[in-house]
């Protein structure tokens, strides 16, 4: 005849009450915690008919409210809690056209029909009402709405109700967007309803829906047998986001004739669909987790779903499960942004909480990074091929979800810094500074710390270099992510370059065409005792010239010291 039970997270069950006729018989639906502590349920029948009952938490248990269905099963189902303290609810058969009614309920047991159904306005409804934003309740019938020849009783609908009975049809179901519903809606983060249809859709097999408060109506997942099977139950919103649900068939097509035995999956409000386990059916000696869940889950203080199966078991008790679905994986620190120097090392880090162990998977611009299975993720040696976006997928063999997105940036860094340079008047020369980082690099040369206009290029060229050019050189890089000053080298300007010889002569290295005056002394101390040799036009870029009045074979000769000053 029915009982209540309760069941530890450890999968101790106790039976709390029994049904014996006289208190009740057949309960059906889910209890709904009261607003006094007790919880609330129904009956499809008593010796008196079907009934509301609420019983404690220790047990005693105590009929509320009769139907008055006159010998004629009303089915009740699942009540809802209202902001005014009393339930509503609906029964799948009664009323004034026999199709169902809404009814609310008190604690102390004052039933009223709000509303009779019709088959244009809905018939046969099944699932509990749901309580919308607005302070009205939302629901579905098994039929009414749209009919065909197939289905002159319609598919079913989705209405609105107000506590005043008002009732509204509010979207009509057509078969290939879905066909019978028989489950609650559920209120998502969005303020849109979601829900489920045990039939219909492109393949036949039920349906996942959207539907909005003014009744647009959008399919978001048609069931084909290996995605899961006719949905019976309303969907669960998880912590995360996300609706969890389940299939009575479906799931593992080499088990039932290709049929399967139900799921459990999660959806994404944008309707992307995650078979999250497929349940294996009957295992005489072995025992299963059960098979062809008709309830919904539900989710536990501890994180993770809880669940009924309607069949399976361990040996010859076939007769259904509860299960637990190891959800409660979350993630307590997501990786954050990384701005590092070249050359330097990032660590990304992820903490989650799961009872189940976990596994990672890191992705660098959304491809996998082979070995990357820790919850940090160390890169050394940053370069620009480094740079990006690094996200986790973190699984606890039922659960899966992403982290947030952490990029890698680089502050502008030195990879061929500038170091100076010693050149010769005349000369084509080309500083440069190689640096590498994130965004767009902008550059800015010095000369004696005082920034050269339009020196902007990792490059400063000079055509033909000028004593005036020498002097203290830096560069400044800098982006959006930072700065970096490249330290100040000294550019030498020489003359030419000039190397003595044994004759002696010189050798000169400098720019075809350019004039050198090459002076000589025999005292360095007097620094008016330099004179003119010669006013040299080089006529190649390196070239000897011979000092011929020199005789350095004389052993009185005096020892000459050579010059080259730029010429005229």
């Amino acid at each position: 005849m029915g009982t209540v039970f309760k069941v530890t997270t450890n999968g101790t069950l106790i039976t709390v009450a029994t049904f014996n006729g006289l208190n009740g018989l057949g309960p059906q639906a889910a209890l709904t915690p009261g607003p006094d502590g007790n919880l609330y349920g129904t009956t499809v029948s008593s010796i008196y008919g079907a009934s509301v009952f609420k019983i404690a938490t220790n047990g005693a248990l105590t009929t509320v409210a009769y139907f008055n269905d006159n010998n004629n099963p009303v089915q009740p189902q699942t009540l809802t809690l209202g902001s005014d303290g009393s339930f509503y609810g609906v029964t799948e058969n009664g009323g004034s056209s026999g199709l169902g009614t809404v009814f609310n309920v008190t604690t102390n047991g004052h039933l009223n029909t709000l509303a009779s159904l019709s088959a244009v306005g809905g018939a046969h409804p099944y699932g509990a009402l749901t309580l919308g934003p607005d302070c009205n309740f939302y629901g579905t019938t098994q039929q009414g709405g749209n009919t065909n020849s197939l289905y002159t009783m319609g598919m079913g609908i989705v209405f609105k109700v107000m506590t005043n009975g008002e009732l509204t049809a509010l979207a009509s179901f057509s078969g290939t967007n879905g066909l019978y519903p028989t489950a609650a809606l559920t209120l998502g983060p969005d303020g849109n309803f979601y829900g489920t249809t045990k039939a219909g859709g492109s393949s036949g097999q039920g349906t996942v829906f959207k539907v909005t408060t003014n009744g647009a109506l959008t399919t978001l997942v048609s069931f084909s047998v290996t995605n899961g099977a006719t949905p019976l139950a309303a969907m669960t919103l998880g912590a995360d986001g996300n609706l969890y649900g389940t299939t009575a068939g479906g799931g593992n097509t080499s088990l039932n004739s290709g049929n399967g035995y139900g799921t459990v999956f999660k959806m994404t409000t944008n309707g992307t669909l995650s078979t999250l386990i497929s349940f294996p059916g009957y295992d005489y000696y072995n025992g299963d987790n059960g098979a062809a869940p008709y309830a919904g889950l539900t989710l536990g203080s501890d994180g993770n779903f809880y669940g009924t199966t309607s069949a399976g078991g361990v040996g010859s008790s076939i007769n259904g499960t509860v299960f637990r679905l190891l959800n409660s994986l979350n993630i307590t620190a997501e990786p954050t942004n990384l701005l590092v120097q070249g050359g330097a090392t990032a660590s990304f880090n992820v903490v989650a909480a799961s009872a189940a162990p976990l596994n990672y998977q890191w992705t660098f611009d959304g491809t996998n990074i082979t070995g990357a299975t820790n919850s940090t993720l160390i890169i050394s040696n940053v370069d620009v091929i480094s740079l990006g976006n690094y996200q986790v997928l973190i699984s606890n063999g039922t659960a899966t979800t992403n982290s947030s997105l952490a990029t890698l940036t680089m502050s502008p860094s030195l990879v061929s810094p500038f170091g100076g340079a010693t050149t010769v008047w005349g000369k084509n020369v080309t500083l440069s500074v190689g640096a590498v980082g994130s965004g767009q690099l902008n550059y800015q040369w010095f000369r004696n710390g005082l920034p050269i206009a339009g020196a902007n290029n990792p490059t400063l060229n000079f055509a033909s270099i000028q004593f005036t050019n020498a002097g203290l050189y830096s560069v400044v890089v800098n982006s959006a992510y930072g700065s970096i000053t490249n330290a100040a080298y000294q550019v030498v300007v020489n003359p030419a370059n000039v190397s003595l010889g044994f004759c002696p002569s010189l050798t000169i290295g400098g720019v075809i065409g350019y004039s050198y005056i090459i002076q000589s002394t025999t005292n360095l101390a007097n620094p008016n005792a330099w004179s003119t040799l010669t006013n040299l036009i080089l006529t190649q870029p390196v070239q000897l010239w011979v000092d011929t009045n020199a005789n350095v074979w004389s052993p009185n000769n005096p020892t000459y010291f050579y010059r080259v000053l730029p010429g005229q």
